[in-house]
């Protein structure tokens, strides 16, 4: 596997899927997997890119070599943070990016070239530590953006595919412009991110004997590989969605329409949030439906269970329940009272 630097790396991207260093995810669960990135490792990166960027700031302006211990030393805590975000952590870094302030004091002349304003290197270096102090807000403007999005313009969507995605998007999209929202507080919002394509062979993962012709990407920055990870999967049919039991995001794949996840659900050992969600939904609906939905759910249960015994026939059980709901709608359009509308229920055996 080729080194990697957390500020220019590769993955390969064909199909539905993207290969990160040794693994292929689908389109989308880097997303999903960032927008899950809990809430006090977040905390914890924003801290330590903070504090490195403070000390890498005075190391460039006092030019000091005994300063570069410790501002290696915070360098490397932020990127021990960093390298668990997708997709860092699947790729293998260049181990020699924890020692290069270390590695350079001991090259004289590198060293003053690289601190001296106004050359190429100090101005490489300059930028590096502009993206270690800039990566948790760029990823947290990502997680925000992509969050408002699914709640307002997709949680609502009937059906889950890619034509579906687009409309929903255009929605988005248009109503940032006609707000006058800002992808950044100088630029103009758009949804447009660098990077460098190029097309190579690719052996399948999964079928040995097969190749196929993969897009390679590199990128410099953590959240254009996020953003492109994202649109990518919607194009593909590819969506997250927030579980409705849990909390957390999960990824929809091509069509699949559910508003539960797979997991483990809180306080279960067993049970997952779909299995739950689906009988908690239920038990809401009966306790929020009114009198006579109540009394219909009964009268179709005791029919259910009467022509599963066999005490009614396909006819019989037919009739009465298109009875039973002609009863609960003429109630719903108000043709009925309540109290009409519960009696007649309780009259169909």
């Amino acid at each position: 596997m080729e080194q990697q630097e957390f500020d220019a790396f590769s993955v390969f991207f064909w199909e539905n899927s993207v290969r990160v260093g040794e693994r292929t995810y689908p389109l989308g669960q880097a997303t999903v997997d960032v927008l899950n990135f809990p809430a006090e490792e977040f905390s914890r990166l924003c801290d330590l890119t903070e504090a490195f960027g403070r000390a890498y700031d005075r190391l460039l302006d006092q030019r000091d070599k005994r300063m570069a211990e410790d501002v290696q030393a915070k360098f490397n805590a932020a990127l021990d943070v960093i390298s668990t975000l997708p997709p860092y952590r699947d790729l293998k870094l260049d181990a020699g990016s924890r020692m290069f302030l270390l590695d350079l004091r001991e090259m004289p002349e590198e060293w003053d070239e690289s601190m001296r304003p106004g050359t190429e290197a100090n101005r490489m270096f300059r930028e590096l530590g502009a993206k270690v102090v800039a990566l948790p807000e760029r990823v947290n403007n990502f997680r925000g953006q992509v969050a408002l999005m699914l709640e307002f313009f997709f949680e609502d969507l009937s059906r889950r595919n890619s034509s579906e995605y687009g409309r929903a998007f255009d929605d988005y999209y248009r109503a940032m412009i006609e707000g006058g929202a800002r992808f950044y507080p100088t630029q103009e919002f758009k949804q447009s991110f660098p990077a460098e394509f190029s097309f190579v062979p690719m052996r399948h993962p999964d079928k040995p004997d097969e190749f196929f012709v993969a897009e390679r990407a590199k990128f410099g920055e953590l959240h254009f590989f996020l953003y492109t990870d994202f649109y990518r999967a919607l194009a593909h049919g590819n969506a997250p969605r927030r579980c409705h039991n849990c909390g957390r995001y999960f990824l929809l794949t091509r069509g699949y329409n559910t508003c539960y996840c797979n997991n483990i659900a809180p306080g279960e050992t067993t049970r997952t949030c779909r299995k739950v969600g689906a009988h908690a939904k239920e038990k809401r609906e009966r306790e929020e439906a009114s009198p006579v939905q109540q009394e219909y759910h009964r009268t179709y249960n005791r029919l259910k269970r009467q022509h599963q015994r066999r005490k009614k026939d396909d006819t019989e059980y037919n009739r009465q329940v298109a009875q039973a709901q002609d009863i609960r709608d003429a109630y719903a359009r108000g043709a009925l009272g309540e109290e009409d509308a519960i009696a007649r229920l309780i009259a169909i055996k």
